[in-house]
């Protein structure tokens, strides 16, 4: 059994990254002009087309294509409607309305409903992706096809409910409820409302 030193193995590190860097080739023809360049972003492949705690940057990039969120926030820290035509709070603050878009289908040809959306907040987004930002929250509910109404135990700040609304996406209950969102097949051909 032949064991190396930290101090043999530092050293051949060492001496591997002085080598000079021999080009290949190939880089000195011309450049070519035109064409398409393909690159990736952040740690390579997603694991999933969508990873419902988190993931990193890969399935995020892939599921923000498919799925949708109720308001973005756009550079200013305005927010404009997307699933949601309107998210009104209530004057003690202990409430949010929230006006669910008509007209919007899934990827599948069923319809979006305040169903869906009172599904994702009470399902998803409290206990799995949400954290501390609905801490305080106590219930939502579809109180027709197009409302929600989300109740919370104290004031919560329109910014802080607002910025929850534009970072967490909508996902349809026909398709995850009764199971593990976590581990649902879904996760990896996402049925959206997106482009």
């Amino acid at each position: 059994m032949t064991s190396i030193s930290r101090r043999a193995a530092l050293a051949a590190a060492t001496l591997a990254a002085a080598w000079p860097f021999v080009p290949d080739a190939r880089a000195a023809d011309a450049p070519k002009r035109g064409g398409t360049l393909v690159g990736t972003w952040g740690g390579g492949e997603p694991q999933a087309m969508f990873v419902p705690g988190g993931g990193g940057s890969s399935p995020q990039m892939t599921s923000a294509k498919m799925l949708e969120r109720l308001v973005h926030i756009e550079g200013d820290l305005n927010f404009t409607p997307l699933l949601a035509t309107a998210i009104t709070p209530a004057a003690d603050g202990r409430s949010f309305t929230i006006a669910v878009r008509p007209g919007v289908t899934w990827h599948d040809g069923k319809p979006l409903t305040a169903a869906d959306v009172a599904y994702s907040i009470g399902q998803y987004w409290k206990p799995i992706s949400a954290g501390l930002a609905l801490k305080a929250m106590t219930g939502v509910s579809a109180t027709d096809d197009r409302t929600v109404v989300v109740s919370f135990s104290q004031p919560v700040p329109t910014f802080t409910f607002m910025s929850v609304a534009a970072s967490e996406v909508i996902l349809p209950k026909h398709v995850y409820d009764g199971t593990d969102i976590r581990t649902n097949p879904a996760n990896n051909s996402p049925v959206g409302t997106g482009p």
